[in-house]
């Protein structure tokens, strides 16, 4: 399972990614919702799900999320926040997350609420479409994996 986190937050990216790392699990990080994007666009890594941060600059965590689904419907998405009821401002906002997780919640909480997610069905993909703008974001693309290698 490799699992994508954003977060624009450097410490929590870390975080996330050594804990998970050593419970075995292959981690990429992206600082925000466009990086989080150009990764899923590139697809060089499948990605099983998103992990993400809700405050974000540029792109939130909703608007990221909105995008995966109507992109990739089958990619479950989690929100990891320290304040989701503030930060999911919308009723429909939660719509977009197959689970809302509070920042704070212990390593096996956030595990077993992301395997939860992948388990769940999921629709179909569909068909081929590109977001405007990202192109061939794809050979500009640095991304480290939880095992310190870049990925271009």
């Amino acid at each position: 399972m490799t699992i994508l986190y954003v977060d624009d937050d450097a410490v929590m990216r870390e975080v996330i990614q050594l804990g998970f790392r050593r419970a075995g699990y292959q981690v990429i990080a992206a600082d925000g919702g466009r990086s989080a994007l150009a990764v899923l666009e590139c697809g060089e890594v499948p990605i099983t799900i998103v992990l993400t941060d809700l405050s974000m600059p540029v792109m939130d965590g909703v608007q990221l999320a909105e995008a995966v689904k109507r992109r990739w419907p089958g990619l479950p998405v989690v929100a990891y926040s320290g304040d989701p009821q503030r930060q999911l401002r919308r009723p429909a906002d939660g719509q977009w997350f197959a689970a809302v997780v509070r920042k704070g919640a212990n390593a096996q909480q956030l595990l077993e609420v992301i395997l939860a997610a992948v388990a769940a069905p999921s629709l179909p993909e569909p068909a081929d479409h590109h977001f405007a703008g990202l192109g061939p974001v794809c050979d500009q693309l640095a991304v480290r994996s939880v095992d310190g290698q870049s990925r271009n």
